[in-house]
């Protein structure tokens, strides 16, 4: 407890000694009452204003009402059933009350409610003498704390009680602070002894502690030690000590008296900054005595600092070497031939790519980083690339791979190389390389497809005079004899012959048009002018299939073809397309403008096809029809290399996409 709240308290012994003056001033009035009751004292003197004064008690009935009044203590007279007979002016004002309204009142009314069954039972005019406290109601209904003094009397020849009361709220208040005080003092002791009892708890946990950082500093294999605010050793371990044995270092000596050395290094830019800052810092140098690497440790303590050294010489060798190995990495990486990029395994996102990648796949590298090929629409075969990736988590490397990608210019692209799984800062990677096939690969199928139709071409050219002739001449008779009377009966069957014939001279007439040397009349035309002169021939077909056609056309340029068969490939690829999808699908058709050039499209709404056949696009009698040839796409691709054109395809399970790209007349010659 604190001086101040100390001084607040009243002392214990003031409260006991107003106690003691109190009861003896009861004590002395009450011995006066009882005096004056058995009339012995004859008179009375009363110190007042006007000095002492002497009152005799025969006849003196004034002078005795006069002290009852002005007492400071309630003075009251009951009836034997505790009605207030009289009462003084202190009484009535203990209680706040007049003193009319109380004279005539129940004692036992004035009691707290809860203390009246315990007074009324020791309240007997035969036993009634002696002292009690109560709590007596006051006008307001709060409780007044009393003392009565209580002896019995005759007054006129009735029985009756005299009492004194005595307000104890002064000594209650006075006796509860002291309590307070006293429980207040007991627990600030008690508080007291705990936190003397706890620091010597700690006193000696401190000592064993330090004790234990003592053999804990001498076991670490790692230098520490302390320099005082004058650069003096303060303590080193045993490590500290080893180390610096053959400079005979020692407790109490300067550290840059021993290592002149290290005087304007930065071991002494760092000590001193600390030392000032009270700042701790970490930094890593080469020492310059052991020629070693270390990660030095630099705290404030007490007025000084405290160093630990950690030897990381060969975490250093390791960081060169690594550093050198990605170096060559690096350098092999981006001036590889190859394309090559790195993503994250887990999001798929690209975390590298070399140069070549950049250059092929037309993206900037700040296009490509942090995005996916998914989200910049690179993967053709999705679903397939997506399966690779599956099966790249659970194997570890693919070999031998083929991907077929799209360029930021909508170029495809076929590309072959490998995938393997990467460990890069801990994160799984996996590092893609691959080669751009797509020109070998064209050429391939170029070359395949050339074969073939330079095989059709020779014996279109060789055999197609020959046999369409012949069919002329007997289409001719047929026709003449089909006109006969005697030959009604059979018209039907001149009507069959007909039709077979004119079908064989249509497919005569196919292979002729993949003859590589059909000469080619190339004008200034705009494709869509041809689309519209053959919308109604279409319509027609789409008609008769229930299904819809849609045009979708660009304004473009002129480009230099041939009318006749560019109408040709149109309505191929356009009776292709209704092939391929049920009734009720659209068949769109449109030109547009790129990079390329003028692109015609052609798309359908069918089921897309299989994957084994787009490489075999072009090729004679490859068809999916039931009861198709595999001439009309032949022919398509014939007339698209003799008008210099490129024919791509893109197909799914919603449908396929035909894109027949010409090149502009700046740009455009014959192959032939």
């Amino acid at each position: 407890m604190t001086t101040e709240n100390f001084n607040k308290v009243p002392h214990e012994f003031d409260i006991r000694q107003e106690n003691l003056e109190l009861r003896l001033r009861l004590e002395e009035a009450e011995e006066i009452l009882r005096a004056i009751r058995h009339g012995e004292i004859d008179g009375l003197v009363v110190n007042s204003s006007h000095g002492e004064q002497v009152f005799t008690l025969a006849g003196a009935d004034h002078p005795y009402r006069m002290l009852i009044e002005q007492m400071t203590e309630g003075a009251l007279t009951l009836a034997s059933d505790g009605t207030i007979l009289y009462c003084n002016r202190s009484f009535a004002q203990m209680l706040n009350r007049s003193i009319q309204k109380l004279i005539g009142s129940s004692f036992f009314d004035l009691v707290y409610p809860v203390e009246i069954p315990e007074f009324r039972t020791g309240f007997s005019l035969k036993n009634s003498a002696g002292r009690r406290e109560v709590n007596l109601l006051k006008k307001d209904g709060s409780r007044l704390p009393v003392c009565c003094s209580i002896n019995p009397m005759l007054a006129e020849g009735v029985q009756c009680v005299s009492m004194v009361i005595t307000d104890l709220s002064d000594i209650k208040e006075r006796a509860g602070e002291l309590k307070l005080a006293n429980l207040k003092l007991r627990q600030e002791i008690a508080e007291r002894q705990r936190v003397e009892e706890a620091l010597r708890d700690n006193e000696q946990r401190l000592e064993e502690a330090n004790l234990n950082i003592a053999n804990i500093l001498d076991s670490i294999t790692d230098p520490f030690f302390i320099l005082d605010r004058e650069w003096r050793f303060g303590y080193m371990n045993q490590a500290a000590q080893d180390k610096y044995n053959s400079c005979e270092a020692s407790v109490g000596q300067n550290i840059w008296e021993l290592f002149p050395k290290m005087v304007g290094s930065v071991f002494w830019d760092k000590y001193h900054e600390v030392m000032n800052n009270k700042i701790p810092l970490s930094f890593e140098a080469e020492t310059l005595y052991t020629r070693f690497w270390s990660q030095v440790s630099v705290y404030p303590f007490g007025d000084g600092i405290s160093v630990l050294f950690r030897d990381i010489t060969k975490r250093k060798q390791a960081e060169a070497a690594l550093r050198q190995s990605e170096e060559r990495f690096c350098k092999a990486f981006h001036l590889s031939p190859v394309m090559m990029a790195i993503l994250n395994m887990e999001n798929n996102q690209f975390i590298e790519v070399n140069q070549k990648y950049v250059d092929t796949i037309e993206y900037s590298r700040e296009e490509l980083i942090g995005r996916t090929p998914i989200e910049l629409d690179i993967y053709i075969d999705k679903e397939y690339s997506l399966g690779q990736m599956a099966d790249l988590k659970e194997q570890g490397k693919i070999t031998s791979t083929q991907h077929r990608i799209r360029t930021k210019s909508g170029k495809i692209l076929t590309t072959f190389g490998s995938l393997e799984t990467i460990q890069l800062d801990g994160i799984e990677c996996r590092l893609f390389a691959f080669q751009d096939i797509s020109e070998q690969k064209e050429m391939e199928a170029t070359l395949a497809r050339l074969d073939r139709l330079h095989l059709i071409g020779e014996m279109a050219a060789s055999i197609g005079h020959e046999i369409r002739n012949p069919l002329t001449s007997i289409r001719g008779f047929l026709q003449l004899l089909k006109g006969k009377q005697c030959y009604e009966e059979d018209m039907m069957f001149f009507e069959l012959m007909i039709e077979e014939l004119d079908r064989a001279n249509s497919i005569i007439s196919e292979y002729l048009g993949m003859a590589r040397d059909k000469k080619v009349d190339l004008k200034p035309n705009y494709i869509g002018d041809i689309i519209n002169s053959l919308y109604p021939i279409i319509q027609s077909d789409a008609n008769y299939r229930e299904m819809n056609v849609q045009l979708d056309l660009a304004p473009v340029p002129q480009v230099q073809v041939d009318v006749n068969e560019i109408r040709q490939l149109i309505l191929n690829m356009a009776r292709n397309a209704i092939d391929a999808m049920f009734p009720g699908g659209t068949l769109t058709m449109g030109t547009c403008l790129n990079e390329s050039g003028v692109v015609l499209f052609v798309k359908d709404e069918g089921q897309g096809l299989p994957p084994e056949m787009l490489d075999k696009l072009g090729t004679p009698f490859m068809t999916t029809k039931e009861k198709g040839t595999g001439l009309g796409l032949a022919v398509c691709y014939s007339i698209a290399a003799r008008h210099n054109a490129r024919i791509d395809c893109e197909t799914g399970p919603t449908g396929t996409t035909f894109y027949i790209m010409f090149p502009l007349p700046s740009e455009q010659g014959s192959l032939f």
